[in-house]
């Protein structure tokens, strides 16, 4: 298992790797961070976003990530629906529940 400050570190490594393919730098919300059964939900936004407050700058459709509490593994959420759908998805895929 995991702890908290682990999950941080493995988010926020994929997040720097997801920002080397990008125009943006993706910056986790720590903030932000919501804690389930299975793993941690992180959150995140644009750098210059939140340096500048310019919508211009603001991301949209980046849905939070999951970081799974046993194995570090990391699942990308949606943005059509709120979290807790996406959670009971991710729990149903992993079979962690019936």
């Amino acid at each position: 298992m995991i702890t908290r400050e682990d999950a941080i570190k493995i988010a926020d490594e994929y997040l720097k790797s997801k920002s080397e393919k990008s125009k943006y730098e993706f910056v986790l919300l720590t903030d932000a961070i919501k804690e389930f059964e299975y793993g941690w939900i992180f959150f995140y936004q644009n750098k210059k976003y939140l340096e500048t407050g310019d919508e211009m700058h603001l991301l949209g459709g980046n849905g939070p990530i999951v970081v799974n509490k046993f194995d570090g593994s990391i699942f990308k959420l949606g943005t059509a629906r709120k979290p807790g759908y996406y959670i009971e998805e991710y729990i149903k895929l992993m079979g962690l529940k019936d």
